[in-house]
């Protein structure tokens, strides 16, 4: 009776054995998110539950065949549910004299109301839910066969038999099955149950609307802004790097694949096109925010906490970007003053773009999958790459080459990911730390010479997502990272003495920021990273090291909204130009004309974009200097969501700039001698 949590390609034919028309077909895959979507959701339910609590699973009433999702669907299906919610629960807070309605388009077998009259038993709120007829009529019949669901909703009455579309009808749940493409019977129904003069509403839509042909649905929209006292809240998806996003191109082919394509995204693509949508349409105020934004400035601190204790976690890059390709819209059109926020969508950022062309290359490797691996040049034309993620975590040693097929070494290294591989001025190679899973970070060290791995000095402390580089001398210095007992984030390591703190009070330990130093001036440059608390920060900073008196400095250079990144890398293209590239922020999705940025010294400090034909997924990846003007990224890719893996390979990308072609000739000099 309840639901398959597994999707399942649709039959052609009916029961009768007729071939079923393109309509039917399309309207049943759109039935069949639901079951994939309640599933999610009763996952998130198991394992959220606040100890103690006496509420009933109310999702284990549709799916009482629990499965556990991956801590990354969890975390994005629980921001989607506390989002929504949240719209539920301001609308409740609002004082009104008459009916106070939500009305749920495509409810499928969401709960909302069950939860909501369970929590606030003396709520005045009246839930109606619409979908499909077949649809709910199996949900009708859930409800009636337990009575934890019955008995809630209380005393029906008696429905206008001329309104076949009320199934039941109680003191604050409605249930109707409308066709939302028929507009004018759907008001009708509606407004025979409460005067729309009288009444105020708030409509729902949780990936509902975007099956639709956009006309219905922007119909609908339209329509819903003329009642007198009516809000709106929209929870969908949206492409803002274009369909080129390999996120994107993931998300859309697989709702393809099911027969229920994103049609709004077409129309609507961006968060500013969502905006403008409803505006056009006669709403007032708008509120639109991705999920990524949602989740980064109003979940509370308590409820990041909670989340964070439920199982460990460290799918950031997968999470923020999933939260980049949703979001939630709540427009309002009342009569009555309301302080809710609205805004007329985001401004473009002014900056400068970089003056020359950037070439982009696919090479081979198409087995190439490994995200979370460290890497550094081995010699000009070979990079090592260690470690990382693919089907499993793995413990060999790959070496790439762009003049041949590369090799594949096994070692005693163990398995890891999440840590760092630097090749010293000497020529060797160190690798530090790491993790298994979230809560097993690893202290091992180890130094490879002539293909050989030893093992050297511990950590003081495990850590992961930090970041290292090499200094004129030999030495390593780390910076940042995940850590517990860490009493700096800033550590030095020397063959003969091994790991030394070196006190520096700029800077908390913030993971996986961008850190690459320059041999000749013997600075750094620090970028972004994000704090304990979540926060990634948006910060430039310049780092000094005295190898005689071992004293270390920081230096804020500026602050800028393109540097705000979590796991980016970076590199010196001369002595006075820095280039960023890739990793996640939380206030903006990169794309092709900003993944790579370059921060430039000579003057006064600026920021330039350096666009490239297409965007990569650069998470957990590596990139390095291998010819005079050449830049390689190899690894890195993500789990898109429920959608499938994506996983970036190997690029090349030839700057065609005269004015870098001598300092990455001096660059690869200096380090390719082994």
């Amino acid at each position: 009776m309840g639901v398959n949590p597994k999707e399942k390609p649709l039959s052609t034919k009916g029961k009768d054995g007729r071939r079923k028309k393109k309509v039917e077909l399309v309207d049943e895959s759109i039935q069949g998110t639901n079951d994939s979507s309640i599933a999610s959701k009763r996952s998130v339910e198991t394992l959220y539950r606040r100890k103690g609590s006496t509420e009933p699973e109310f999702f284990k009433f549709f799916v009482p065949k629990k499965q556990r999702r991956s801590p990354n669907i969890n975390r994005g299906y629980w921001t989607r549910v506390e989002a929504m919610t949240r719209s539920i629960n301001n609308f409740a807070g609002t004082k009104f004299n008459g009916p106070k309605v939500v009305v749920n388009l495509g409810c499928g077998f969401d709960p909302y109301a069950f939860q909501h009259v369970y929590r606030y038993p003396n709520t005045d709120l009246v839930f109606v839910d619409v979908d499909y007829p077949d649809l709910m009529k199996r949900k009708l019949r859930i409800v009636e066969n337990y009575p934890e669901l019955a008995n809630l909703i209380g005393e029906r009455y008696r429905t206008d038999p001329s309104k076949q579309e009320i199934l039941l009808h109680s003191r604050n749940y409605i249930a109707l099955s409308c066709d939302l493409r028929k507009l004018e019977r759907f008001s009708e129904v509606l407004k025979s149950i409460f005067p729309f003069g009288s009444s105020t509403f708030l409509f729902t839509a949780e990936v509902s609307l975007t099956y639709m042909v956009q006309k219905s649905a922007d119909a609908l929209i339209a329509w819903a802004g003329t009642l007198p006292n009516v809000r709106f809240a929209l929870l969908e998806q949206i492409i803002p790097a274009t369909e080129n996003h390999p996120f994107a191109r993931r998300m859309l082919n697989h709702f393809r694949s099911y027969g229920s394509p994103l049609n709004s995204v077409e129309l609507y693509p961006r968060l500013e096109d969502q905006i403008a949508r409803f505006k056009t349409r006669g709403w007032k105020k708008i509120h639109a925010r991705d999920l990524t934004q949602f989740w980064s400035k109003e979940v509370t601190s308590e409820q990041k906490a909670f989340v964070s204790s439920v199982e460990d976690f460290d799918e950031w890059e997968e999470f923020i970007i999933f939260g980049q390709h949703y979001f939630i819209l709540d427009a309002i059109n009342e009569k009555y003053s309301s302080n809710e926020p609205h805004d007329d969508g985001k401004t473009s950022l002014n900056v400068d773009r970089a003056n020359y062309v950037v070439d982009q290359t696919q090479l081979g490797f198409e087995d190439f999958n490994r995200k979370f691996s460290s890497g550094c040049l081995y010699n000009d034309h070979t990079m090592m790459v260690h470690g990382g993620m693919g089907d499993f975590r793995k413990d060999s040693c790959v070496f790439l080459s762009t003049e041949d097929n590369g090799a594949e070494i096994s070692g005693k290294v163990p398995a890891r990911m999440c840590h760092t591989a630097t090749r010293l001025a000497t020529g060797e190679i160190l690798l530090v730390g790491g993790r298994t899973g979230p809560s097993k970070p690893l202290s091992d060290c180890w130094i490879l010479r002539n293909f050989i791995w030893e093992r050297v000095q511990d950590l003081p402390e495990p850590r992961y997502r930090h970041t290292a580089a090499a200094l004129p001398n030999g030495d390593a210095l780390i910076y940042g990272g995940k850590t517990t007992t860490a009493t700096s984030p800033w550590l030095v390591w020397n063959k003969e003495r091994g790991w030394e703190d070196i006190n520096c009070g700029q800077l908390s330990c913030r993971l996986s920021a961008a850190f690459n130093w320059n041999q000749d001036s013997n600075t750094g440059i620090l970028v972004g990273g994000m704090e304990a608390d979540g926060t990634i920060k948006n910060d430039a900073f310049k780092v000094t090291f005295d190898l005689e008196t071992r004293k270390l400095n920081v230096e804020k250079l500026f602050s800028s909204p393109l540097l705000a990144r979590l796991g980016a890398k970076g590199l010196f293209l001369n002595d006075e130009v820095f280039l960023i590239a890739g990793g996640v922020s939380d206030d903006k999705l990169y794309d092709a004309n900003n993944q790579l940025v370059e921060l430039h010294f000579n003057s006064d400090v600026d920021i330039r974009e350096v666009p490239i034909p297409q965007p990569m997924l650069l998470a957990g990846f590596n990139m390095d200097l291998i010819a005079e003007n050449q830049l390689i990224f190899y690894g890195g890719g993500a789990v898109c969501y429920s959608f499938g893996s994506h996983w970036n390979g190997v690029w090349l990308l030839t700057f065609n700039n005269p004015n870098i072609h001598h300092a990455l000739s001096k660059s690869l000099t200096k380090t390719s001698q082994y």
